[in-house]
């Protein structure tokens, strides 16, 4: 696996940011009743974002991101998740700008095409399809998830990707070598 500098964030991470932010964001300790992968997952992404404030990591995020996070039931944490949502989105789209080839009709258009192609169908949620197609559209490195069951079990299924499918812990354990010199 390389280093990835362009990572698209699943809706999942985006949650899970939300709800550990004090951890991951302020480095205070992760609560000691967690399952030991949320702890993982906590340090990776307090190293991620302590390494990317030097490293300048693009993050990406897609409509279909938004979609989902509109579809949280509970109105003050959809409301939260949408805030979280729209600063990530800013700086996506800067990210954008600067490059200037990227747009959210292109992205469905890979979307249609893999579909065809099959080249997602180790992967049995429509909705993760999709989110991975608009990260390969947007020239992503790398997809990141928390989702075990359906996506993370099943990414030797589909190593003909152009993208890394890896999970927080996976990403960290990757800038490790290299954070001192970021």
């Amino acid at each position: 696996m390389t280093l990835p500098r362009r990572v698209f964030l699943d809706t999942n991470v985006i949650c899970f940011i939300l709800d550990h932010t004090e951890s991951i964001l302020e480095n205070d300790k992760p609560p000691r009743h967690l399952p030991s992968r949320d702890i993982q997952d906590i340090e990776a992404l307090s190293l991620i974002f302590q390494t990317g404030q030097r490293a300048y990591w693009e993050l990406a995020v897609s409509p279909l991101t938004y979609q989902e996070i509109m579809a949280t039931s509970d109105p003050n944490r959809r409301r939260t998740l949408e805030q979280w949502f729209d600063e990530i989105l800013i700086y996506w789209r800067d990210c954008c700008d600067e490059d200037g080839s990227f747009s959210d009709s292109y992205a469905s258009k890979i979307e249609n095409i893999l579909r065809e192609s099959k080249m997602l169908s180790a992967f049995p949620d429509m909705n993760d399809r999709s989110l991975i197609s608009h990260a390969i559209a947007y020239e992503c490195d790398a997809f990141c998830t928390r989702d075990h069951r359906t996506i993370l079990k099943r990414a030797h299924q589909a190593s003909t990707l152009p993208i890394q499918i890896i999970s927080p812990t996976d990403w960290a354990n990757l800038i490790q070598p290299y954070a001192a010199l970021f």
